[in-house]
């Protein structure tokens, strides 16, 4: 069996392709079969947008699907000014991935530098049968105002996220060659999609 990992974000797609290797579970992504569909993603969160992006490709493929749609909370932002869903979209507009960092730094030093949050995860798989399965998962983490040089295509506030046990970014990180997606650092979503797709990670 393969399934689709369904987003064009370089990010993910080496996320869950990380993922999916370990567990020895066979993936193909949208441009390898030059997929390109429109959809409204309308939900009020994370899960009910992952839902509708999952069954819009099941639609048209009619075989397993991975996808997941992420919110995020700054803890110390006002309730007005939380992203939630709107992770990359202000005022109507979607962001690149350096607009996002020069908002967010932006947002950020207004709160005096740095703030704890949280990612949102939801992933959602329809399986074979074309069932539907979710998960919704919290990551986090520290961001702060001041930016890292790297980046990391996809992930842009992964420049902005900082470990103080470390002493480094999230971008350090992955320019070091330290993994970022790893069964430890994601274990639920492993857990997860083990337990809808089968595979294993027996080497």
């Amino acid at each position: 069996m393969e399934v689709l990992i369904a987003t064009k974000n370089k990010g993910k797609i080496e996320k869950y392709s990380t993922i999916l290797k370990s567990l020895n579970i066979d993936y193909y992504t949208l441009d390898d079969i030059n997929l390109d569909i429109d959809i409204n993603e309308n939900g009020k969160n994370t899960t009910e947008n992952a839902i509708i992006k999952a069954k819009a490709y099941y639609n048209k493929i009619k075989s397993p699907v991975l996808v997941d749609d992420s919110g995020l909370i700054i803890d110390k932002l006002p309730p007005e000014k939380q992203p939630g869903v709107f992770v990359r979209r202000y005022n109507g507009k979607r962001l690149s991935d350096e607009e996002m960092i020069e908002l967010y730094s932006k947002e950020l030093k207004e709160v005096g530098g740095e703030s704890t949050g949280a990612f949102i995860i939801s992933i959602a798989i329809v399986d074979e049968e074309g069932n539907i399965h979710t998960k919704e998962t919290k990551h986090k983490r520290l961001f702060v105002s001041k930016p890292d040089i790297n980046r990391v295509p996809g992930y842009p506030l992964s420049s902005l996220i900082y470990d103080k046990d470390t002493n480094m970014y999230m971008t350090e990180k992955k320019k070091k060659g330290i993994k970022i997606y790893t069964e430890s650092s994601f274990g639920e979503e492993c857990e997860f999609i083990k337990s809808i797709l089968g595979g294993n990670n027996e080497k």
